[in-house]
């Protein structure tokens, strides 16, 4: 594969991000300090994106946009509004950071040795094996204290990704199911 296809790939999977879909749901897994009271929590902001991230290329830049940033923390004001936490500008009781990747997969179906009726060239059977080729998207979301700067939830969404072209409206909607589905379980207690 050029480095030009490579490039559009990766490109085409960082589209597709933005809004996590896919033909699969999402997967979800969740964890959290089990010695801390959420019932504490009242207040909470977003931490400041590090100065540091570089974005090295288109893929990058796409996954790391301004737009995509907004769309996500609208989604996770919804849900904190929901859960009872107001955010707080300029400080809180919960620092909120997100985090985006994605991951080229390969998924091998090896469907085992099969018998033909039909004798072609000395043989009466043959493997069949499929390969899918995909892209995987992930958003992790972090609640971490504000004053001791400990992490005490995570909650990490994962999902196939598609390359469907949508709306920003429709892309919002999507985006919104997914942090619902991820932070489902916040707070734990």
């Amino acid at each position: 594969m050029s480095q030009t296809s490579k490039l559009t790939l990766l490109m085409v999977a960082a589209a597709a991000l933005l809004v996590l879909t896919g033909c699969s749901s999402v997967s979800v897994n969740y964890d959290y300090d089990n010695n801390v009271d959420f019932n504490q929590y009242k207040t909470y902001t977003f931490a400041p994106t590090p100065e540091n991230l570089t974005k090295t290329n288109a893929a990058q830049a796409q996954i790391h946009s301004g737009i995509l940033d907004k769309r996500i923390k609208a989604s996770i004001d919804m849900v904190m509004a929901d859960r009872g936490l107001d955010s707080f500008k300029g400080g809180g009781d919960l620092l909120v950071v997100f985090h985006l990747g994605v991951a080229e997969k390969l998924q091998v179906t090896d469907w085992g040795y099969s018998y033909s009726p039909y004798y072609y060239r000395g043989a009466y059977g043959g493997r069949q094996i499929d390969v899918y080729q995909y892209q995987e998207g992930q958003l992790i979301i972090d609640l971490v204290d504000a004053k001791s700067k400990q992490l005490v939830w995570r909650g990490t969404g994962t999902k196939a990704l598609s390359d469907r072209q949508l709306t920003p409206e429709e892309e919002q909607v999507k985006l919104d199911e997914v942090v619902w589905k991820i932070m489902e379980s916040f707070p734990p207690n």
